[in-house]
């Protein structure tokens, strides 16, 4: 094998490994996007210092660490992507809601 096989082989390897690991983080592309999120620890909204409990939804931007409550976000017109873990709560949300019987009218108690 030729010197020259070899180094086009590490080109190739050395590009792919680059497209992948771009495709993972799109923080690099993207740092100013604002995504809906859940909240992990008690926080406070950068813009109305309300109380950002675990479980509530917020809106999260990397490049300067800015997170606001959905209302503040609203009031200034943003409109965030949902994150994965949104997607997924939503997900099964929905599932949810399909599988829930609807009760029969047989069981509903009658007045005497």
């Amino acid at each position: 094998m030729s010197y020259k096989s070899r180094q086009k082989k590490r080109e190739y390897r050395q590009a792919e490994r680059s497209a992948t690991s771009s495709q993972k983080s799109s923080r690099g592309k993207h740092p100013d996007r604002y995504y809906l999120s859940i909240v992990r620890r008690d926080s406070r909204c950068a813009a109305c210092g309300g109380h950002l409990r675990v479980g509530s939804d917020f809106i999260y931007r990397h490049l300067g660490n800015v997170c606001l409550c959905t209302v503040c976000a609203q009031l200034q017109g943003i409109a965030p992507f949902m994150s994965y873990a949104v997607d997924q709560r939503e997900r099964k949300r929905r599932r949810r809601r399909k599988e829930k019987p609807i009760a029969s009218l047989s069981s509903t108690p009658k007045a005497a």
